[in-house]
């Protein structure tokens, strides 16, 4: 793998460490398990994953849930620490950004996690594209005041919908229903631009970010799905809803 070279790692795992800052863990073979605590902490305290991350950045060589830090570019990458989300990961920003309604996710380095997180669902997934995705949930959807992006699958309900659906390359509303919840839906050919730029150009999106949350799922030609939901009087919107975080299991 170029540009890396090996540690020894703990038991059979080996850690490999990039130059500029850059240390991968390589996904182990079966989820590993947590301390009951460390999941009840991120249930119970809202700031429970930003001291998750600051333990991250203190770890040499990281290890688990912590699989990828990448100080350069300002992310980790952790494991869901969650029992029933055994093929999830969280892409996290190593700066306080509360989430999907706060300004500083539309510039860099918080606007390129999109991008990044692809990478690292291809690194730890392996699936095709259109088995993989992305989601950030709204406000009322989260239980974590640190913005954070899930990575893992996609429902094959969705999958199989959208390959049989023609998404414009502009925003069309309701194009797309799942669970009785619609979704706004737009194509684009790749994440140059950061999904949250693109969601900022529907409607009154800008102007109500707190109450939107995304997906982002891979299509067969090599582009992108963006799915957006929002949060209503009488439902909380979490696009995290499209993803299979199981893969199938």
């Amino acid at each position: 793998m170029p540009g890396y070279y090996a540690l020894p790692g703990v038991g059979s795992v080996t850690v490999l460490v990039a130059s500029l800052g850059i240390v991968v863990l390589p996904v182990p073979g079966h989820a590993q398990a947590l301390p009951v605590e460390q999941l009840e902490r991120r249930l119970h305290d809202p700031d429970a994953l930003w001291k998750e991350v600051q333990a991250c950045l203190e770890q040499v060589p990281p290890k688990p849930p912590c699989m990828l830090i990448d100080r350069p570019a300002r992310y980790v990458v952790l494991h869901d620490i969650d029992p029933a989300k055994a093929d999830a990961y969280l892409i996290v920003p190593t700066v306080p950004v509360t989430g999907i309604e706060d300004p500083r996710a539309w510039v860099p380095p918080v606007a390129e996690l999109w991008s990044y997180g692809w990478e690292a669902a291809k690194r730890f997934l392996g699936k095709p594209a259109v088995d993989m995705g992305l989601a950030i949930n709204s406000v009322a959807g989260r239980g974590q005041n640190q913005l954070h992006i899930h990575i893992t699958c996609v429902q094959a309900a969705v999958r199989d919908a959208l390959a049989r659906a023609t998404v414009p390359t502009t925003w069309q509303p309701g194009a797309f229903t799942f669970r009785g919840h619609d979704y706004d839906a737009i194509k684009v050919a790749s994440l140059r631009r950061s999904p949250f730029g693109v969601l900022r150009d529907l409607g009154n999106a800008r102007h109500h970010m707190g109450a939107q949350s995304l997906a982002v799922i891979g299509a067969a030609d090599g582009g992108f799905y963006l799915l957006d939901t929002t949060t209503t009087s009488t439902e909380k919107a979490e696009a995290e809803e499209l993803l299979d975080e199981t893969c199938c299991r």
